[in-house]
């Protein structure tokens, strides 16, 4: 059997066997961390309707209000009728379904149980005091 090029690899298959290592190094992979995703200045998302986004609900709301609100669609879009009935000025039909669209891509429901880090998710801020 030939060795595998990586050190750790080779100390892993000799005195083990490859399936032993196969698990370890799948079981690492899994609990990785997530790569750090991009953020625009105000701590949104990078994405082409983040601008929308942080003019739309940032004239009136802190970006960590934002990335720490998690909504389907359906959410979303009754968020946006609130906010139109507390006197934010309607969007055309074309912006709404790109600010839709991000909140959805981006702050849709959770997956696990705590929220992305941002750089607004300071201990000070968390909305829930139970998470760390």
């Amino acid at each position: 059997m030939a060795m595998p090029p990586y050190p750790i690899m080779k100390a892993c298959f000799k005195p083990l066997g490859s399936s032993f290592c196969l698990l370890v190094m799948a079981a690492a992979w899994m609990w990785a961390e997530e790569p750090p995703r991009a953020v625009t200045p105000w701590g949104l998302p990078a994405d082409p309707a983040a601008s929308l986004v942080a003019t739309t609900c940032g004239s009136c709301h802190s970006p960590y209000l934002i990335t720490h609100h998690h909504r389907d669609r359906s959410g979303w879009e009754k968020t946006l009728v609130k906010m139109q009935a507390n006197g934010m000025t309607p969007l055309p039909e074309s912006f709404q379904e790109q600010v839709l669209d991000y909140l959805v891509r981006h702050q849709g429901p959770l997956e696990r149980q705590h929220p992305v880090d941002s750089p607004w998710a300071q201990p000070a801020f968390h909305a829930n005091p139970l998470w760390p």
